[in-house]
């Protein structure tokens, strides 16, 4: 009877292990895809001001400023070879003045893309497309620092629950160990007498 309650214990806290991993698996993947939602607007809109020939390096229309300002998005439209022709990238004035070679291979065979892109250190949420057939891809970036804080704070929260119901299943076990004990020395007082 002691070897089956261990085993039930055992069972318990691998159970509990496994759905709180599943949890911040899930969880992860829902805040990390959500990051790519604000650039997937700002690219579509974008592209379909680029297809239309209403875009200019140098302007946007109103609903594309309140939709990058609402969400702190930024946005770049880049050539067919990659090269970054304009961005509102806050300090882009680094090295890095193309877009990943695949990146465009991605775009061009699907219509547009979406990774996760970190050109001088900061990690962005990337969706690129392409502007019809213009031979321009825009993209929308939005920094992952909020979704990455956010899923920082998933973690601990898993792994303060998980570290609760350990200590719960291990307070529950000792007791119920201490029980078995107090049980089996009553039958065998029992038997003795």
């Amino acid at each position: 009877m002691k070897r089956n309650l261990s085993l039930v214990l055992v069972s318990a806290f691998l159970i509990i292990s496994i759905v709180h991993l599943l949890v911040f698996a899930v969880v992860q993947q829902v805040h990390r895809q959500a990051a790519n939602e604000g650039p997937r607007l700002l690219a579509g809109r974008l592209s379909v001001l680029a297809a239309s020939g209403r875009l200019g390096t140098d302007t946007l229309d109103a609903e594309t400023r309140s939709i990058i300002v609402s969400r702190g998005l930024f946005y770049l439209l880049a050539d067919a070879d990659g090269l970054i022709r304009a961005t509102n990238l806050p300090g882009y004035d680094g090295p890095v003045r193309r877009l990943p070679v695949g990146l465009l291979g991605q775009a061009r065979g699907r219509g547009s893309y979406a990774i996760t892109w970190a050109p001088q250190g900061v990690r962005y949420a990337l969706v690129l497309c392409r502007a019809g057939n213009t031979g321009t891809y825009v993209g929308g970036c939005q920094p992952l620092l909020y979704s990455e804080s956010n899923v920082l704070k998933l973690w601990e929260m898993v792994l303060l629950s998980w570290i609760g119901c350990s200590v719960s299943l291990a307070f529950a076990g000792a007791v119920l160990f201490r029980r078995f004990g107090v049980l089996v020395a009553a039958q065998r007082n029992v038997l003795a007498a």
